[in-house]
């Protein structure tokens, strides 16, 4: 015969079964009794398993779910609630964790700035003191204080490449200012290659000494190389800062 659900669709599953197993050819297959079947029926009215199935974990879990719809219910709730908790809690864990971090990067970062500072302002008084009238006479150049300034720093400041870096820009961006641009030109190249390796493109001190060198470089009719480092910066800038900020617009 037909299976029922092939007739109507409401009717598969354990009505199916049971009306299969009453009708099987081979008797030894079929309920034995009517009271089998009946005790089968019963079953599927009480949301028990049926007896002409297999039974299996899924089935039964299946039917204690019809049985106990409230409490299923409940329990769903109470699991859906608690799931949402936990996900609330592991979110607010996970941005704590987050913050702890960016914090102690900050620390960490403001710790660098500091001791760097205090170790440029050092190199600075030494080399003032450096320059002494009585040796090298009354008029001493600032360019020869210069000088002798970025000789040293080789020497004083090797392991530590970020303060190199930013001495080198300092001193270089004075030679600029004085005109000496050929002096410039070799500090901030070196500068410029420290800090695209230790900061990155995007640190706004790459960008500052990206743009010294770019001017240092006008100045010595080296203008294809100044414009690439000047689009170079003013593409990160936009990208990093947005197209008003002042040192974009700059």
């Amino acid at each position: 015969p037909d299976s029922l659900s092939s007739i109507n669709r409401f009717f598969r599953g354990d009505i199916e079964t049971i009306v299969a197993k009453a009708l099987e050819k081979d008797k030894n297959r079929r309920y034995q009794s009517a009271s089998d079947l009946a005790a089968d029926i019963r079953r599927y009215l009480t949301d028990q398993p049926i007896a002409a199935r297999p039974i299996t974990t899924l089935y039964q879990l299946r039917k204690f779910a019809r049985r106990n719809k409230a409490l299923v219910a409940g329990v769903t709730i109470a699991f859906v609630a608690l799931s949402w908790g936990l996900i609330q809690v592991t979110w607010e864990r996970n941005r704590a964790i987050q913050a702890e971090k960016l914090a102690g990067q900050r620390l960490v970062r403001m710790q660098i700035e500091t001791k760097k500072a205090k170790a440029i302002n050092q190199f600075f008084n030494d080399m003032l003191i450096a320059a002494d009238p009585k040796k090298d006479g009354r008029n001493v150049r600032v360019a020869d204080v210069l000088a002798r300034a970025a000789n040293n720093l080789d020497t004083q400041l090797s392991g530590q490449p970020e303060i190199k870096a930013a001495l080198q820009n300092t001193i270089g961006t004075a030679y600029f200012g004085l005109g000496l641009y050929a002096k410039a030109e070799p500090l901030l190249r070196s500068a410029l290659e420290i800090r695209m390796r230790v900061l990155g493109e995007g640190s706004q001190d790459t960008l500052g000494t990206m743009t010294h060198l770019a001017r240092v470089l006008t100045e010595l009719g080296q203008l294809a190389e100044a414009e690439t480092l000047i689009r170079t910066t003013l593409d990160v800038r936009r990208r990093e800062l947005g197209t008003d900020d002042v040192r974009t617009l700059d």
